[in-house]
């Protein structure tokens, strides 16, 4: 499983800024997966937190995290 966040700067009366959460699995055939993609204002612990045990409860069959 690979995180990821990109920073985005978005014009909409004013500008602002925005992070685009991107999580990628490989499965047991060795092909690369998008997991999901979240959009939120900051990058921060919390969010990722909440990423991880979403993925938690997804049950997603042989997910494995290596730390």
């Amino acid at each position: 499983m690979f995180m990821d966040a990109i920073h985005y700067k978005i014009k909409n009366h004013q500008i602002v800024s925005k992070v685009a959460y991107v999580v990628l699995g490989i499965n047991g055939e060795v092909l690369k997966e998008i997991l999901g993609i979240w959009v939120g204002g900051n990058e921060n612990s919390k969010f990722w937190l909440a990423v991880l045990n979403e993925q938690e409860q997804r049950s997603q069959k042989g997910l494995f995290i290596l730390h």
